[in-house]
């Protein structure tokens, strides 16, 4: 009798079975490995980021150092450029003394020709004819002591006219040399000026470059703490890295699972004694992103709804899947509240013991194993 090769029923379930154990082998690490891969990711991105904001803040110091050094070429270069306008006007004045003083000595040297012309026509009268022409003695010495007075006038003018002319003169090349100097200063701190500005534009620049690529990084890491928010809401525990977290690490994602009533997350801060106390001077890092979050109920606030009649954390306001975060390093457990802290009313949880002996709760997230 030829045997069936037909699979049986029994086989086929076995087979099934096989198959569903060998992926679920297959999948688990794969599942592990995306969280701490977008674990890492997200430490990586925040240490970029720090290194990013580093540079620019040090090419902020940089450009405003720059930029005071640019406002005091500027000033110095406005005030040697005052000091050309000073020197220019100077010349200028000196130019124009020179110009009326040679007109005035030109004056006097005609004036001077007129005299000794005069002077040469009465040269040609003898003494006798002059003396003769003369009313007495007297009158002949002092038209004699006239006419040499007035040579005599004449000729001091001049000489004093050209003396203030070589002057000036002197006066005028010694501000020419100052203000060729002047000018010299004044283009060699305009060239500074232009050196540093072109540095500083340089250096504005590589900061705007940094900031953004700080603003990308952010990004970046928001898009990834999103994606491992995500990642613990797929209700498995395989995908919920449970071990030592840092400050600021992605615990969970904000829900409305146990006694709820409406998306938020429930903070809370037990001390070494297991007593509840005032979370604020445990946060070290913000729980949410505030805003679009905001506290909608303090700690201590007066309850019925709880034992105590008071509530015993600080509630904040999120939408559903928003990250949340470790107020602090230390060691993190998830899971439901009925099983970790005795009580349903929680949900789904993270706890995180602190060095200090306190313990953070962030109750109400969502995934979990349905709690």
């Amino acid at each position: 009798m030829k045997r069936s090769t037909t699979p049986t029923f029994r086989q086929t379930l076995t087979r099934a079975f096989i198959v569903l154990a060998v992926l679920a082998v297959a999948l688990v690490p794969l599942k592990i490995a995306s969280a701490e891969t977008l674990g890492e990711k997200i430490t990586n991105l925040q240490a970029q980021i720090d290194a990013s904001q580093a540079e620019a803040d040090r090419l902020r110091h940089e450009g405003d150092t720059l930029q005071n050094a640019l406002a005091i070429l500027t000033a110095e270069k406005n005030a040697i450029q005052t000091q050309v306008d000073l020197s220019q006007a100077k010349y200028e004045e000196l130019t124009k003394k020179i110009e009326e003083n040679q007109k005035k000595l030109e004056r006097q040297q005609q004036v001077l020709g007129s005299t000794i012309s005069d002077l040469s026509a009465e040269s040609q009268t003898s003494p006798i004819e002059l003396l003769a022409g003369s009313s007495s003695i007297g009158d002949f010495i002092d038209r004699q002591e006239y006419r040499s007075s007035v040579q005599d006038q004449i000729e001091s003018a001049i000489s004093a006219v050209k003396k203030l002319k070589a002057e000036l003169a002197k006066q005028r090349k010694d501000v020419e040399d100052v203000l060729a100097q002047q000018k010299v200063q004044r283009d060699q701190l305009a060239a500074k000026e232009a050196e540093q500005a072109s540095l500083l534009a340089a250096t504005r620049s590589q900061e705007s470059a940094y900031q953004a690529r700080v603003g990308d990084l952010k990004a970046q890491k928001a898009a990834a703490e999103a994606a491992l928010a995500a990642s613990l809401n797929s209700r498995s525990y395989t995908v919920s890295p449970v071990g030592y977290v840092n400050a600021g690490a992605v615990v969970g994602s904000v829900g409305s699972t146990g006694m709820s009533t409406g998306p938020h997350l429930h903070l809370e801060v037990r001390t070494s004694s297991g007593a509840v106390t005032n979370p604020d001077p445990f946060i070290k890092s913000d729980p949410v992103n505030m805003p679009p979050a905001f506290i909608s109920q303090h700690y201590g606030n007066p309850d019925p709804m709880y034992v105590r009649g008071w509530h015993p954390g600080t509630d904040y306001a999120a939408n559903t899947g928003a990250p949340i975060y470790a107020i602090d390093s230390g060691m993190m457990y998830r899971g439901c509240s009925q099983a970790m802290l005795g009580t349903w009313a929680y949900g789904y949880v993270a706890i995180i013991e602190h060095s200090n002996g306190s313990r953070s709760i962030y109750a109400h997230m969502s995934g979990g194993p349905g709690c």
